[in-house]
């Protein structure tokens, strides 16, 4: 895996990855800083919603803007970060770090996949060099991708499952073209691990080929990025659209034009 520079930026408005000193996992979008480099834009988010919310409030020029510069939006550029705790002894993190690449790799497999199927730029994945996070024990990457998956809410919601799936290596091995997502999700079940992520994927895998096959008639056919995500008022994530018809109205009549929706649900879904 090609190893790149990480930078934190303004220093004063961007917390480190030292702000949460509990095992997880946190995104941050990021900008190119010259050859093998990149710049953190945003604050780290836990929830892959919260981290969705920073481009609606990108594109919607009615609310406040709180980014530390200009987001390059021609290609989906993020860091995501695997926190251990900083107690934890350096012949243990190496370890763990291990682990964390396969994570890494698993997570860009399951991605290339589905791109592959949709004819979109592959997604690439490097692994950040950078004293701090290795000191406070954690293992970062930055992934580089298609500016499809971040044209809508919902797509970028998915993206960001993949990303946590890729916990699942072992799991995931059987994982190899989009008809297998339904063994995919056989797996995690048995696996019987209690991460929320695997309940969010059971509940899609029956409805990602749906999606995905219609992708241009969901979020596209007329529909710019800043048109999808300036009514992103609520967490209109994959999962609210899929399991529970929630979307903006757009987006939710389309949906339902292609799955008739039955089932009435006034909860909105919070996906972390």
């Amino acid at each position: 895996m090609k190893k790149v520079k990480f930078h934190r930026g303004d220093r004063d408005k961007l917390q480190s990855i030292m702000y949460y000193d509990i095992p997880s996992v946190s995104f941050s979008w990021v900008n190119t800083k010259g050859r093998n480099s990149f710049l953190q834009v945003t604050c780290w988010h836990n929830c892959r919603e919260t981290f969705t919310g920073e481009l609606c409030r990108l594109l919607d020029e009615n609310r406040p803007w709180n980014y530390q510069t200009v987001l390059n939006l021609n290609r989906l550029r993020m860091a995501f970060t695997i926190r251990h705790k900083s107690d934890v002894k350096l012949e243990t993190f190496k370890r763990y770090t291990i682990k964390d690449n396969k994570w890494a790799k698993a997570s860009l497999k399951m991605l290339n996949i589905f791109e592959k199927s949709q004819g979109w730029a592959l997604s690439k994945i490097y692994a950040v060099v950078n004293p701090e996070h290795k000191k406070l024990r954690a293992n970062t990457y930055i992934l580089v991708s298609s500016p499809k998956w971040m044209h809508a809410p919902q797509l970028l919601s998915f993206f960001l499952l993949i990303v946590r799936l890729g916990r699942y290596y072992k799991e995931m091995k059987v994982f190899n073209s989009p008809g297998d997502l339904n063994i995919l999700k056989d797996k995690l079940i048995a696996s019987k691990d209690k991460n929320a992520d695997i309940n969010w994927f059971a509940e899609l895998a029956d409805y990602i080929p749906l999606v995905l096959s219609n992708h241009k008639k969901l979020f596209f056919n007329g529909r710019s990025v800043k048109k999808n995500y300036s009514s992103c008022k609520t967490f209109n994530g994959i999962s609210n659209l899929v399991v529970h018809g929630k979307a903006d109205p757009i987006t939710k009549k389309r949906w339902k034009k292609l799955k008739p929706w039955k089932k009435k649900d006034s909860t909105n879904v919070h996906q972390k």
